[in-house]
């Protein structure tokens, strides 16, 4: 069940992904979604997004925010839970203060040393995996269980604007096969995403 959500999802993320690069091409100047939704949407479309962003980036910078939380105190077990929540956000927002150029190198740093602990987990796991999984093929009653986390674990919506906004410099009038490099970037982050969520399942 959690493969077929996976498969459908990361069809329909990209697609979305997609559509919103499009969008921003099609558009004259610095456009951000908000502007763009009010453009293409109207009002109603406009205080849509608006509810949507702050009630979904709040959620997870909360869940972030609780799970680094209990991050920290692994390392640190006498810790008061505020002061660790605390020095979680202050290391992961001091980032926001790099250079762009720094800040996407630590993002591509961030993302191998990523991929590198999901594979360690996975082929360290191999040996123990001679019985096979005794997980059901799909348990009905839990069928929207998954729907929200692996919907969110996909979403890199976040990241379309910048991206575009740092490629357009590069290839200011979109060549085709450029342009297509670009939208084949997109959709291969979330194919590669999904990949790696497997093998950390399966791993675990």
């Amino acid at each position: 069940l959690g493969f077929f959500y996976l498969v459908v999802f990361s069809l329909a993320v990209s697609a979305a992904h997609i559509l919103y690069w499009r969008a921003l091409d099609g558009s004259s100047g610095d456009v951000g979604i908000l502007r763009l939704a009010s453009e293409r949407l109207g009002r109603f479309g406009y205080w849509l997004a608006v509810i949507s962003i702050i009630v979904g980036l709040v959620l997870a910078l909360v869940v972030y925010l609780i799970l680094g939380g209990q991050f920290i105190k692994l390392f640190w077990p006498g810790a008061p839970w505020g002061l660790a929540v605390f020095f979680f956000w202050l290391f992961s927002a001091a980032p926001l203060f790099f250079k762009e150029s720094r800040l996407l190198n630590l993002e591509i740093s961030g993302v191998f040393f990523m991929a590198a602990i999901i594979l360690f987990v996975f082929f360290s796991a191999l040996p123990s995996a001679s019985g096979g999984l005794s997980a059901p093929f799909a348990n009905l009653g839990n069928w929207f269980l998954p729907f929200g986390a692996v919907l969110f674990s996909l979403g890199g919506w976040t990241a379309v604007e910048p991206l575009h906004k740092h490629f357009s410099k590069r290839a200011p009038n979109g060549g085709g096969g450029t342009r297509g490099s670009f939208l084949a970037g997109l959709a291969s982050g979330t194919f590669f995403s999904s990949v790696f969520y497997c093998l950390f399942v399966l791993g675990i």
